[in-house]
């Protein structure tokens, strides 16, 4: 793949700050077939289930921001499930 082949060190999927829908979990499954450095996506990641079906899908990092903001709280049931 191009990103790996120019030097890069990880790969950032971004749905966008507030996104209504995250990156497909079939989009993250491509990239992890064809990449073997870390995966990185954001936009859309609202709560721990979604966050868990990204990082079953092949992501290695996930990341939030607006539903932080707005309920801190959130933090720890996306810890939860993908600890779980």
């Amino acid at each position: 793949m191009i990103t790996k082949m120019s030097g890069m060190s990880c790969v950032y999927y971004e749905a966008g700050s507030g996104a209504e829908r995250p990156v497909s979990n079939e989009m993250i499954q491509a990239v992890r077939n064809n990449v073997d450095i870390p995966i990185i996506v954001g936009g859309g990641i609202r709560d721990g289930d979604t966050a868990k079906e990204k990082i079953d899908a092949g992501a290695d990092v996930i990341v939030t921001g607006t539903i932080i903001e707005k309920d801190r709280n959130s933090i720890e049931d996306i810890v939860k499930k993908i600890r779980d």
